[in-house]
């Protein structure tokens, strides 16, 4: 684990295991957004791949205190115009209307600028800081 920072960037780490599949976050470099790999548990293949995901944190002390505790995985569309919202499980997409530019985010990455996501019985709420620093 002390190498943890050096070696998290060449393989795959798991990030949270679901009923017939595992995520995995890679590929991520010292700035820059991580590729999140979603894994048939069963035969090993890979089912789907993500760009960066929102709240979940590339900080490894930051997950052992939060586990992912979701069935779904939120992420911006490739034109950052809509937020998916994709179930594991049932491999259902809802897709929301959310532009970047409207809603100040100003990011090179705007997906680190969320910082809390909870879901309230099927209400999902997302904070976020804007570029003129409002929540």
């Amino acid at each position: 684990m002390e190498l943890y920072g050096y070696t998290y960037r060449l393989g795959y780490s798991l990030i949270k295991e679901y009923q017939n599949s595992l995520l995995f976050r890679s590929g991520c470099p010292a700035n820059g957004p991580c590729i999140y790999t979603l894994i048939d548990k069963t035969n090993g293949k890979k089912i789907k791949e993500f760009n960066q995901l929102i709240c979940i944190g590339t900080d490894v002390q930051w997950e052992k205190s939060f586990p992912y505790q979701y069935n779904f995985v939120v992420y911006f569309t490739d034109n950052y115009d809509s937020l998916k919202i994709y179930y594991i499980d049932t491999k259902q997409l809802l897709t929301i209307p959310f532009n970047v530019i409207k809603n100040k985010l100003t990011s090179v990455n705007p997906e680190y600028q969320f910082n809390k996501m909870t879901l309230k019985g099927n209400l999902l709420e997302l904070y976020y800081t804007t570029d003129d620093k409002k929540t």
